[in-house]
């Protein structure tokens, strides 16, 4: 105990205080005195070095023990602040859980971290309210050993798992936010498209293309729908084939814009000929 490492360290300091005393003397009685009890000296100096070492030592100890007991004191509260942690970073799986649901993710592997949710909330839910509600003097005061030992089992059961099930989540939400950026910038892509066959001369000859496109356009109808209802495992699929779309969709364009060039170059050079 704190009293008990406070005594050791009084007896010890007592000794050093006497082998310094000794020292003392022995100094006092100049350099005959250390050329005839050389060993003395050493001795004295060496358990007073050893002294000092235990004491050091020992007083470390005891600011460990201050430092531990100060601990036990503010456990509850610290215990308390511990489940209202817990229980905000659950509630944040909540709200993603939500946000997925919304944008249409479903299937086993989602549904399963629903359940774990729910899991972890019943188990949070065996917490007495005032560690989530009362201040700190309350709770200090209020409750006791056995109800604090309690929750902190709760929460030593739950907080890997909430870590793991939250970093699980933000990686689905960033996942299925960039394929929906991805589904997006496809359809824009196409729009454009459609739009630059549009303004082609009727004259030119483009049913190969128009094909192609037809083509690109039903895949992106089944992406688009199947972004509203994607599962975790076809997110990938997702954002790769809306990449593989605007990259095509992106190569037609520029060859109709390189087509549209070389049509006005000709109806110029027509123009020049036909006024020359």
């Amino acid at each position: 105990t704190q009293a008990g490492l406070r005594k050791k360290i009084e007896e010890l300091e007592q000794r050093r205080i006497i082998l310094n005393e000794n020292a003392v003397q022995l100094r006092k009685k100049g350099a005959r005195t250390f050329l005839t009890s050389p060993l003395r000296w050493r001795s004295i100096h060496a358990e007073a070095n050893r002294l000092k070492i235990e004491i050091a030592g020992l007083q470390s100890s005891m600011a460990q023990i201050s430092s531990l007991e100060s601990e036990l004191r503010n456990l509850p509260w610290l215990v308390a602040q511990q489940a209202r942690l817990l229980q905000s970073r659950l509630q944040e799986v909540s709200e993603i859980l939500s946000r997925l649901k919304q944008a249409g993710l479903m299937g086993d592997t989602y549904e399963k971290a629903g359940v774990t949710a729910s899991q972890i909330r019943a188990s949070l839910a065996r917490i007495p309210a005032q560690f989530f509600e009362s201040d700190a003097a309350s709770i200090q005061s209020e409750t006791n050993k056995e109800s604090v030992s309690f929750v902190h089992e709760i929460l030593s059961a739950n907080q890997l798992a909430v870590d793991e099930l939250l970093n699980q989540l933000k990686s689905w939400d960033a996942a299925v936010s960039e394929a929906q950026a991805k589904v997006a910038e496809m359809s824009r892509t196409l729009g454009e498209l459609q739009q630059a066959i549009s303004h082609l001369p009727s004259q030119l000859d483009i049913s190969e293309e128009r094909s192609g496109v037809r083509q690109l356009e039903v895949i992106a109808q089944n992406l688009e729908a199947s972004a509203t209802r994607m599962e975790v495992e076809t997110i990938p699929l997702v954002c790769t084939e809306s990449e593989r779309i605007i990259q095509s969709a992106a190569e037609q364009l520029a060859l109709i814009q390189r087509s549209l060039s070389e049509v006005s170059l000709l109806e110029a050079l027509q123009s020049e000929l036909s006024t020359g």
